[in-house]
């Protein structure tokens, strides 16, 4: 029985440095997050990849799981809504829908997680917020 041997170029596609700028590019142009429910197996149609694959990439390329990187992104176009003013005539669920989020739990759960605080806090106190480290770097 014969194997079919990948191409290099194949290998460099499925490679964690073959993977991970497209999968930047596509969250930073598509943005794909903002889709309630977006998950492994769309992101895994999107780039036309593995699901274990991607799944490997979000694991070792940005320690942390496939949930965390999506939810880290909505974070991160929240807070620009918010620094850019288009936020203010949403209430907390409607950012929530906006940025991807299915409830407002959700949302303020996944906010103070990676920022340290809750959005009505932040919110209240007009304070200004910078994306956060993890997401200016991925995002």
């Amino acid at each position: 029985m014969s194997t079919i041997q990948p191409s290099d170029e194949m290998k460099e596609a499925f490679s964690p440095a073959g993977l991970k700028p497209l999968l930047e590019r596509l969250f930073t142009e598509a943005k794909p997050y903002l889709k309630q429910g977006y998950n492994l197996r769309e992101l895994s149609d999107n780039l036309s990849t593995p699901l274990y694959r991607i799944s490997a990439l979000i694991n070792q390329e940005y320690a942390m799981r496939f949930t965390d990187f999506v939810n880290l992104h909505r974070i991160g176009h929240a807070i620009l809504l918010i620094k850019q003013g288009d936020a203010s005539h949403w209430s907390l669920d409607g950012l929530a829908t906006v940025c991807g989020f299915s409830n407002r739990n959700s949302f303020r759960d996944a906010f103070k997680r990676f920022t340290g605080q809750i959005p009505s806090a932040y919110l209240k106190n007009g304070q200004t917020l910078d994306l956060p480290v993890s997401y200016r770097k991925a995002g």
